[in-house]
């Protein structure tokens, strides 16, 4: 396996009710000396900012932060009420550093001294990466059933379009769900289902062997899935 681009990593963090200091954030010093401090290219915040039922999300994008000499790109960061959403071009340790370098800087805006960044009820977390594989894509599926869709299909020109050339797999996806915790489900907070995709990246060869990836792991596992995956079909003679 070698990685063509990525990790990138989506960490989600559920905090208890009225912890996150989303209200000082907001406030417009503290929201500019947040904006300045990780050099964010792009912010919002909600308008009208107190209307009722209005969604209360506050966005910021295209940042970075140096942290013992190394820079990390923000993608992206959302902030609501209860939740923190990070999403950041590194692997999942460096993620959780760039996450401690944010939530300090969230407890010197905190009135109430209420916020902690470990005081989290959930973390989850989704890894994307492009990766070469060693792999013969096709054979993930029955040769009789590739065999029965490309005849089918070819069988059935769409006027206008002209004759079919060619039939490509492109996308394998599982649903991943996920125990409830009944603590969890008191506090009105629930894990929907996540996909584990792998398929040929866009504008790439089948011959080629780039894929694109993604899973509801942190990269470390995410990683270790793909080269069990290329393992498993080393030894198989896939």
């Amino acid at each position: 396996m070698r990685i063509i681009k990525g990790p990138t990593v989506t960490q989600i963090r559920i905090f208890p009710q009225d912890t996150i200091p989303y209200t000082d954030l907001a406030i417009g010093k503290n929201f500019d000396q947040f904006k300045q401090k990780f050099f964010f290219a792009k912010a919002e915040i909600p308008f009208p900012f107190y209307e009722p039922g209005a969604p209360k999300v506050i966005k910021f994008s295209g940042g970075s932060v140096n942290i013992d000499n190394e820079s990390f790109l923000i993608k992206s960061l959302n902030f609501d009420e209860r939740k923190i959403v990070l999403i950041i071009e590194a692997s999942s340790d460096r993620a959780d550093r760039v996450f401690d370098a944010i939530g300090e800087e969230l407890k010197g805006i905190d009135r109430y001294k209420n916020f902690s960044p470990s005081n989290y009820l959930i973390k989850t977390e989704e890894t994307e990466c492009t990766v070469h594989l060693d792999i013969d894509y096709c054979r993930f599926f029955s040769r009789k059933f590739l065999s029965f869709v490309k005849k089918s299909i070819t069988k059935y020109p769409q006027q206008p379009l002209s004759k079919v050339r060619k039939v490509t797999l492109k996308s394998l996806s599982f649903e991943i769900s996920f125990k409830q915790d009944e603590i969890l489900e008191d506090m009105r907070i629930s894990i929907v289902p996540k996909p584990f995709v792998i398929e040929p990246r866009v504008a790439t060869r089948e011959e080629d062997k780039i894929f694109y990836t993604r899973s509801p792991y942190d990269s470390e596992t995410h990683l270790r899935l793909l080269r069990e995956l290329e393992s498993f079909f080393t030894k198989a003679g896939l």
